[in-house]
């Protein structure tokens, strides 16, 4: 949802001092008109008569009942600019404008989570623009949280809009780590509004001012009350705070700072920060490691493959940082060779999931003047029994145990940071003996 206000970055002292400015002028927050909206889509058209109709058009529906109309008439709905202040997405123009209607016309207007980031439902209101320019809302609305949707009953038609009276700013925001952002709850009604009225002018939002009627009483990240070390921390004084992104991004990107705003109905209004610190905040990197072994055994050879899929996810900071591993399945196959026992040559396949145990890093390590590059440590030790009937009188005889993943460690490979992929082999001695390659296919997700 787009805000009228161009910038709420800077320090908290300067929004303080805002508010005292603003604070000794009690008055200062009036209604205001707003010039009309421009056309911002495809209108839609039909004819309605005296037995009823529903027309609809982007996020509104126009439900007109039996009897409100006596004859046939041309019942447009165009989508313009919102211009109100408060104003939540599209707008719309209904006409004809100077149509009446003997019984009262629904207007069922949907919304959504990006409609309702910064603000609440609780906050959302229905208004039009009348011929003044000033946007008149209704106090009270249906308002179905389960459908998203809010509705309101009139008799006329003029230029409509979904509007928020109370929200936080800015309601969405990237920073890196350690930086920080100023936030402020705001409302977009004048400071003489009237509780008990059916409808109030909208007017500039600006933070609130009668603390001891509209005040903040807690902020949290996340949940957690002033946030921690690793969402970061939130400390504010009533309608101001001052958010302080933490030193790694954190795993559940972006973080959600909310402020609890004291009027009935108590209201979270909830901002997103997405914390970057130019790695790319959270990342998730998905693929194979494929692992292919040839070790002796007495009398003969074991030759084995395993690939593992794998999962690696984390957050990473300017500088890099660290993925684990999540296990998830593999599939082997292996060859034995033996002259013992008489002579042998068995193949056997086996598959299932991998241990929880795993353990598993892909990092990552990007320097400012040099290539960056990463390094993979992969060490699985779930065993699985190569068994062989090579004859009668050594019937099911154990191979050997052999390790899903062995250990895999591959320090400082170049990386190209604008890459999704990496595809790279490693070779040499098999932690049993012998001789191991290990492929990797990774792709970014």
């Amino acid at each position: 949802m787009s805000f009228e206000s161009s910038s709420y970055r800077g320090g908290l002292g300067l929004l303080v001092g805002l508010l005292a400015c603003q604070g000794s002028d009690p008055a200062m927050r009036t209604a205001e008109p707003t010039p009309v909206g421009e056309v911002a889509g495809i209108a839609t058209e039909d004819v309605i008569g005296a037995e009823g109709g529903t027309i609809v058009n982007g996020v509104l529906t126009i439900v007109i009942p039996p009897g409100a109309l006596t004859t046939d008439t041309n019942i447009r709905v165009e989508p313009i600019t919102n211009t109100a202040w408060g104003g939540v997405g599209t707008a719309y123009r209904l006409s004809p404008e100077d149509q009446s209607f003997l019984q009262p016309v629904e207007l069922r207007f949907g919304y959504d989570e990006s409609d309702i980031e910064g603000t609440a439902p609780e906050a959302l209101r229905i208004a039009y623009q009348d011929p003044q320019g000033f946007w008149q809302s209704y106090d009270r609305v249906n308002l179905d949280v389960d459908a998203r949707m809010l509705s309101v009953a009139t008799t006329h038609f003029s230029d409509w809009a979904r509007v928020t009276w109370r929200r936080i700013a800015p309601p969405s925001s990237t920073l890196g780590v350690t930086q920080r952002l100023a936030l402020m709850v705001e409302t977009c009604l004048p400071d003489e509004d009237d509780p008990a009225a059916e409808l109030s002018a909208m007017a500039p939002c600006s933070p609130i001012l009668d603390l001891d009627a509209d005040g903040v009483m807690d902020w949290s990240v996340n949940g957690v009350p002033n946030g921690d070390d690793l969402v970061g921390r939130v400390f504010g004084d009533a309608a101001t705070a001052e958010y302080t992104a933490p030193r790694f991004p954190p795993m559940d990107n972006p973080v959600r700072v909310t402020a609890r705003v004291l009027r009935e109905p108590d209201t979270m209004l909830t901002a997103s920060v997405f914390i970057g610190g130019g790695g790319g905040g959270r990342e998730v990197w998905r693929g194979t490691v494929t692992t292919e072994i040839d070790h002796p055994i007495a009398g003969g050879n074991v030759h084995q493959t395993v690939t593992a899929n794998v999962v690696f996810e984390g957050t990473l900071s300017e500088f890099g940082g660290t993925l684990m591993l999540t296990a998830t399945d593999y599939e082997a196959d292996y060859l034995l060779s033996s002259s013992g026992f008489g002579g042998c040559r068995t193949r056997g396949t086996e598959s299932g999931p991998l241990p929880a145990s795993g353990f598993g890093t892909l990092g990552f390590h990007f320097f400012p003047s040099a290539p960056s590059t990463y390094d993979l440590n992969v060490s699985i030790s779930e065993a699985y029994d190569g068994s062989s009937n090579c004859n009668d009188s050594h019937n099911d005889t154990p191979a050997d145990d052999f390790e899903v993943v062995p250990g895999v460690f591959a320090q400082m490979r170049p990386f190209d940071r604008s890459s999704s992929t990496i595809i790279d082999t490693f070779a040499g001695p098999a932690l049993n003996g012998g001789t191991e390659t290990i492929s990797v296919n990774l792709t970014k997700r």
